[in-house]
């Protein structure tokens, strides 16, 4: 015989723009859902199995979603079954694949068990653990300096579920809180001294925040001497 035996299985997920509806992954462990209104246009939606994988070093699942171009009006809802997964009371999050394709962008994270997020397109999808805290770096000033009212500054990094930025990150000098300001172009955390310190040893503390709740705490210390 000539006949030909395909063992594939097609799910056709239509999406209508007129209509709410739902895709669901061939595994079960994602759910799509499109509210009325949400699609420009009638399409179906192809949802890929979870591919284990490694993200950042951590634990990670990918998903595609087909079409990837396609936009929607209004937000489309991932969700994910976190115990098929195995990933229940870890530290994990939903990110979408960035325009260009090179990073991935944190939008969701487990809230009360249910891991969930909203987005506007399709395209590929991960749930990623981070275990990861924030990286302190170049912490100013140190050592010996000759001015009593320095620039305190240091770079602060997330390369994973990102900085809390709204009250996530901190910088004291002897345990006094300061206004420092965050530059997102340049990662740098920084503050001018406006009352002058005095003389002597002084202690500078940053505390960084993810937003998986990974913290760190850098201590650095300086000495203020008088100018001759």
């Amino acid at each position: 015989s000539n006949a030909t035996s395909l063992d594939t299985q097609i799910v056709l997920n239509p999406v209508y723009p007129d209509k709410a509806g739902i895709a669901i992954s061939l595994d079960s462990t994602l759910t799509i859902a499109f509210d009325a209104g949400s699609s420009y246009y009638p399409a179906y939606i192809f949802p890929s199995i979870a591919n284990r994988t490694t993200l950042y070093g951590n634990p990670a699942y990918t998903y595609d979603l087909e079409p990837s171009l396609l936009l929607a009006h209004a937000p489309i809802r991932f969700k994910f079954d976190v115990a098929r997964l195995g990933v229940t009371g870890k530290k994990v999050g939903v990110y979408a694949k960035s325009a260009g394709g090179s990073w991935w962008i944190f939008i969701g994270k487990i809230d009360g068990g249910k891991l969930e997020a909203n987005g506007f397109g399709l395209g590929e999808l991960a749930v990623i653990e981070d275990n990861d805290p924030p990286i302190i770096s170049a912490v100013l000033p140190a050592g010996i300096i000759r001015t009593s009212l320095p620039i305190l500054s240091c770079t602060i990094k997330d390369g994973i579920s990102g900085l809390a930025l709204d009250n996530g990150i901190s910088m004291t000098i002897d345990d006094a809180w300061v206004p420092a300001d965050y530059d997102l172009n340049t990662d740098r955390f920084s503050y001018k001294v406006r009352t002058p310190l005095a003389a002597g040893k002084h202690k500078l503390e940053i505390t960084a925040l993810d937003n998986q709740g990974n913290s760190i705490i850098r201590t650095s210390y300086f000495t203020v001497t008088k100018a001759k």
